[in-house]
């Protein structure tokens, strides 16, 4: 007998607002990711972290995204799990999970001529990494992620991958039924504007994830 396939996570990420929060709960988020990495027009100070955590609900994992910022403060708030895209090494990684007493997430650049094969079994080795977030060639930028070559790859790994890159309500059923991730990562797929979440797109993202997974379950 078959058992049926584990729904896909979603991570909705860039929430500034109490508005973006209701919303991401609202579409079905298991996490919901803030910025504190700079030079993004989603970017919050750790205080600004500090003032919306209450809103995220239990059971929703509040996730901080950080580049090349080892001690940042935002680590030191309770129940916050980190999340690194830059050139983070492993010590780095392992100062991060120190910090918040919780396994992070791993941002790791995907291209078919990237060597990505290699990056991935890099960090899937890593005792301190709990969900790879596999990304286009510039993580964090929204470009579309080219999922050749990776449809597969994430089953192999011990670790549980998530997919990013480019996703939006229109793209992610099919990357959901090629790749297969353990949870999708979407920040500008779901806004109206640079930087503004769009209610609408993010209960139409959850919606397509959800149908996904039926089409997975059939």
């Amino acid at each position: 007998m078959s058992h049926p396939s584990p729904p896909t996570r979603i991570k909705f990420c860039g929430l500034r607002d109490a508005a973006g929060i209701a919303a991401a709960v609202a579409a079905g988020a298991d996490a919901i990711g803030f910025v504190v990495a700079e030079g993004s027009p989603r970017t919050l100070g750790t205080d600004d972290v500090r003032r919306l955590l209450p809103l995220v609900p239990p059971g929703v994992a509040p996730v901080c995204v950080l580049r090349n910022q080892r001690g940042h403060p935002a680590l030191e708030i309770p129940g916050v799990v980190a999340q690194l895209h830059g050139d983070e090494d492993e010590a780095a990684c392992a100062e991060a999970r120190a910090a918040t007493g919780r396994p992070i997430i791993r941002a790791v650049a995907w291209s078919p001529d990237s060597g990505a094969k290699d990056v991935l079994t890099r960090w899937d080795a890593c005792p301190d990494v709990g969900l790879l977030l596999v990304d286009g060639a510039r993580p964090g930028s929204g470009e579309p992620l080219d999922h050749a070559g990776l449809a597969g790859r994430l089953a192999s790994l011990k670790t549980p991958a998530g997919l990013a890159g480019g996703l939006d309500p229109d793209t992610v059923g099919a990357a959901i039924d090629r790749v297969r991730p353990w949870m999708v990562d979407v920040s500008s797929g779901v806004e109206s504007s640079r930087g503004v979440k769009d209610p609408v797109r993010m209960a139409a993202f959850g919606r397509a994830v959800a149908l996904a997974d039926r089409r997975r379950g059939d």
